[in-house]
């Protein structure tokens, strides 16, 4: 496998940094991670300062659940070029490193730039209830279901939540919409 991989990247010898990261997304996506870190190598050693290689990266690492170096790579490429992308990126890896006030911190900066996106709001309502935050939390989960008004998870956890809060009879209602989501789901 590692001869095939370095036998991919070797095939491509001066071709552009734009076209070396879509080559690599496109390993990644497909589950070949060391031709895609190959192909990432090759992009940034042609240009350093290739924003997508270096998300690109920081996603690769954050797969292989290797957190403090994706957030090295994503930060440096938000850092170049700020994203909702990178942010939410960034925002996740924090996150599994335990560090929930950073990780809220991304979010809500990605928030910020792409309000109508429904995953932004999932992981700032994620990170809110990491904080020990409920009602905010099940607020930004309403969010979620206000631009995707089928997102049995954001649902599900809102109702957690809201039971959590003693506000038993929202949380029914939470239930419910799950119920008719997802039928005989028991």
């Amino acid at each position: 496998a590692a001869r095939h991989s370095k036998k991919a990247a070797k095939s491509l010898p001066g071709a552009a940094p734009d076209a070396l990261h879509e080559l690599g997304l496109l390993h990644m996506q497909t589950g070949r991670h060391l031709d895609a870190k190959l192909c990432c190598e090759q992009a940034l050693a042609t240009n350093r300062h290739n924003v997508d290689s270096l998300h690109l990266m920081g996603m690769l690492c954050l797969q292989a659940r290797q957190y403090d170096h994706a957030i090295e790579w994503i930060a440096r490429a938000n850092r170049l070029d700020p994203k909702a992308q990178h942010l939410v990126s960034l925002g996740i890896a924090l996150n599994q490193q335990g560090l929930h006030g950073e990780a809220f911190k991304a979010f809500d900066a990605a928030i910020r730039i792409t309000p109508g996106d429904p995953e932004t709001w999932l992981h700032h309502a994620e990170a809110l209830a990491n904080l020990q935050r409920p009602a905010d939390a099940v607020t930004s989960y309403r969010e979620v279901l206000k631009l995707n008004p089928h997102h049995v998870d954001a649902a599900f956890r809102s109702a957690l939540l809201l039971r959590s809060l003693n506000r038993g009879e929202e949380a029914l209602h939470h239930l419910d919409l799950c119920d008719r989501l997802v039928p005989n789901n028991s």
